[in-house]
């Protein structure tokens, strides 16, 4: 899986809808960016269909669980863990349409990404969560649409890992209000 960017009208309606398929890509632009690779799909560029036979084929992993936030912080690595949501923050942050960079206000006035130059900002959402178990209370961050408009005093199974000391969400799988 490699993260891409479509450009030309073409090529954005026939990627919509296929973020689990194959596709064979004749003529990009490969980028080597600080968080890792980006595939730029021009307009010169030919997108192309892999039938799901010619991949190999899916295995069936054990669970990818952590009894506690506290196991999975002494393990590393990505693991599903049950905690509940104690308090949260929403934030919300303009970032560059194209790359997905942080961008800044200049004096004139105008967003400014460091990789694409002027452009007029998404703004994405952040959430901040305190999250607790039996190990302790845990700051973490998810970058995505929750499941529901709030967390709070949920209990929650999601997929994360530590980053130093604060934990990163990657998916939240099950949100319940706790009793």
């Amino acid at each position: 899986r490699f993260r891409c960017v479509a450009f030309g009208e073409e090529h954005i309606r026939a990627l919509e809808g296929l973020e689990d398929r194959a596709v064979e890509l004749v003529g990009y632009v490969p980028v080597d960016l600080e968080w890792g690779r980006l595939i730029r799909v021009t307009e010169h560029s030919k997108i192309n269909l892999v039938s799901e036979d010619a991949l190999p084929p899916v295995y069936e992993l054990g669970p990818a669980r952590a009894s506690s936030i506290g196991e999975l912080k002494g393990r590393g690595g990505t693991w599903i863990v049950d905690a509940i949501v104690i308090d949260e923050v929403a934030q919300e942050m303009p970032r560059c349409p194209i790359c997905g960079g942080a961008v800044e206000l200049t004096e004139e006035g105008v967003w400014h990404c460091p990789v694409d130059g002027p452009v007029g900002p998404d703004i994405v959402k952040t959430y901040r969560y305190y999250l607790a178990d039996s190990t302790g209370v845990y700051e973490a961050a998810f970058y995505g649409e929750p499941p529901r408009p709030t967390l709070k005093h949920h209990e929650i199974t999601i997929k994360a890992r530590f980053r130093g000391e604060e934990l990163y969400i990657y998916r939240i799988y099950r949100a319940e209000r706790a009793l």
